[in-house]
């Protein structure tokens, strides 16, 4: 009676349904658990390495070359002309960012109070007479 059991066919469709959610529920535990590993930043290294990895060779080194060289020149034209148009606005913004200091420093000095204002009068007295 067991073998006929364990031979009928709705017993093997149990033992294949069972085997299919088995191996559902594994994976996804495995696919939670690489969700996880792949938030990480080795994961990150470890997911753009598998990108790099499958990339295609490229074949015509000719064609890479020249759009290098171009790519190189467009960039030393940006970077001369940035910097061409910088130098004469250094000046500007080094004078502004003084002003701004100076105002932080009587803003501070209007709001401290004193007692304070005194002490640090009598600080840098101190560091001048050295």
């Amino acid at each position: 009676m067991n073998g006929f059991l364990n031979n009928s066919t709705n017993a093997k469709l149990r033992e294949i349904l069972a085997k299919f959610k088995k191996n559902s529920s594994i994976s996804s535990i495995q696919d939670k658990f690489f969700k996880k590993l792949f938030s990480t930043k080795a994961g990150g290294v470890i997911n753009s390495f598998q990108k790099w990895k499958n990339l295609p060779i490229p074949k015509d080194n000719e064609a890479l070359k020249k759009g290098r060289k171009f790519e190189r020149s467009l960039e030393s034209i940006i970077h001369h002309g940035l910097k061409s148009s910088f130098d004469p606005m250094k000046d500007i913004y080094y004078e502004a960012l003084n002003q701004k200091r100076a105002c932080i420093r009587k803003l501070l000095d209007k709001t401290m109070s004193s007692n304070k204002r005194m002490f640090l009068m009598w600080v840098q007295y101190n560091r001048t007479a050295k």
